[in-house]
């Protein structure tokens, strides 16, 4: 029986000055060390998007909660954010067949237990993290996954786990080696030796395949399907401070991150972002320098970034919608005939009792709806996240647009999905009669921001 525990510690703070709620669920009652997860709620509304969040090498959810602010910016906009353990604990490298299932395993239960399908998913983490979530981007795209993320970040992950290896081996063989740096680099030679069942001279192939980016591997196999993928690499190259704990170039997770954004170039990719920070890293538990820290991903800024990535459009509606044509898939001279019509309210949203009343009394005619229709214009992902509110009440059914058959979902809080045969369009309400129409006001039509 799953064990549902609400937190306490670490995240009471955020209930308290946010009003966001987070919980922890444990998916083996018997194990309260991996196979976990904490969950950050949006408050006061459903989730629009799903952020999978994942924990640096031995960190823990709580650690990550007390880094970075990461998972209470994305509720203020919406999104509901995950942080897992996964079943093979805090010490894996993120790469491997079994943490990679449990991933996906997790990620479609959560999607089932909350309702999330159909909804945007993000996927990042910090280090290992950052690893583990390219890594599952690679082979979701690569292997069709039901659930593909529409953009994914990694802060400071290493990628290329053959120059791991061989940096690891050089350091050890250097005079002078300080001791605890001594004792990291012979933990990590001996897991990548059980990991990849030998070194990359007896075993290169184990390498390339587990490697998310790999130099030596020219067919460039392991990134190709993350060509048309959103992604944001962020990194701190100090060189002095790293020179300073006795770790140069080759040791550094730029190294990969620079190659991999030129090879990702290189193959046609316009989606690729490397930031570059400088002296934003620090530790949060007491403020001390460190250039491989969360904090050099500014979290207000990459959410905002994450919004803007819409996988529920198409490659060519997204290049269509930066035209000056906003009214795209319906025009001005559109023969619009909504063919049928039906009211239903969703009882397991969290905001149902809120606004059961109105919904019961709300009501909209065909007439209304072919209007409605005529008057909305195409929004992308980030003006719907930012300006409409997702409301337990909606019509549903088929309209006619220009000769073509199409389903839509039009919503009471002032927008409407279209499902064209390949894609769905959102289009916004923006006039100011929005409230003859909806129980919500878009924020296009109050001046919110």
């Amino acid at each position: 029986m799953k064990k549902i525990i609400l937190l306490i510690f670490g995240v009471c703070a955020i209930a308290a000055a946010n009003a966001q709620t987070a919980e922890t669920v444990y998916l083996n009652s018997t194990d309260s060390s991996s196979n976990y997860y904490i969950v950050v709620h949006p408050s006061n509304r459903d989730p629009v998007a799903t952020l999978f969040l994942i924990p640096g090498m031995f960190q823990t959810p709580a650690d990550v909660l007390k880094e970075t602010e990461l998972p209470v910016i994305a509720a203020r906009h919406g999104i509901i954010t995950f942080v897992p353990v996964f079943r093979t604990g805090i010490s894996t490298l993120g790469i491997d067949t079994a943490t990679q299932a449990s991933f996906a395993q997790m990620l479609n239960g959560v999607t089932s237990k909350y309702k999330l399908g159909g909804k945007e998913l993000y996927v990042g983490g910090f280090s290992i993290g950052g690893t583990s979530a390219l890594k599952f981007a690679g082979l979701a795209y690569g292997n069709d996954y039901r659930l593909k993320p529409s953009a994914v970040f990694a802060i400071d992950a290493p990628l290329d786990f053959e120059r791991m290896y061989n940096t690891t081996v050089r350091e050890m063989n250097s005079p002078g080696l300080a001791k605890d740096l001594e004792e990291e680099n012979t933990y990590m030679l001996n897991r990548y030796l059980k990991e990849f069942g030998g070194s990359p001279q007896t075993a290169l192939e184990r390498y390339h395949k587990g490697s998310v980016f790999s130099m030596s591997d020219t067919t460039l196999q392991s990134i190709r399907p993350l060509v048309q993928v959103p992604i944001r690499l962020y990194t701190e190259p100090d060189i002095n401070w790293w020179l300073e704990q006795g770790v140069d170039y080759s040791g550094m997770n730029a190294f990969d991150f620079a190659a991999m954004t030129n090879a990702l170039r290189r193959l046609g990719s316009k989606n690729i972002q490397l930031i570059s920070t400088v002296n934003k890293g620090y530790r949060k538990r007491d403020n001390s320098r460190h250039p491989h820290s969360w904090s050099i991903a500014e979290p207000k800024e990459l959410v905002q970034w994450l919004l803007k990535q819409n996988n529920t459009t198409s490659a060519s509606d997204k290049t269509r919608s930066g035209s000056n044509d906003r009214h795209l898939l319906i025009k001005n001279k559109s023969d619009i005939e909504v063919l049928s019509f039906s009211k239903r309210s969703d009882s397991t949203s969290r905001f149902f009792q809120t606004y059961n009343e109105q919904c019961r009394q709300w009501r909209l005619t065909k007439t209304d709806i072919a209007a409605i229709l005529k008057r909305s214009e195409e929004i992308d992902g980030h003006e719907f996240h930012y300006g409409y509110e997702v409301l337990p009440c909606y019509y549903t059914g088929q309209v006619k647009i220009d000769g073509k058959i199409s389903n839509y979902k039009l919503n009471a809080g002032g927008y409407t999905t279209v499902f064209l045969k390949d894609t769905s369009v959102w289009l916004g309400y923006k006039d100011s009669d929005a409230s003859r129409f909806f129980l919500v006001r878009p924020a296009e039509t109050t001046g919110e921001n």
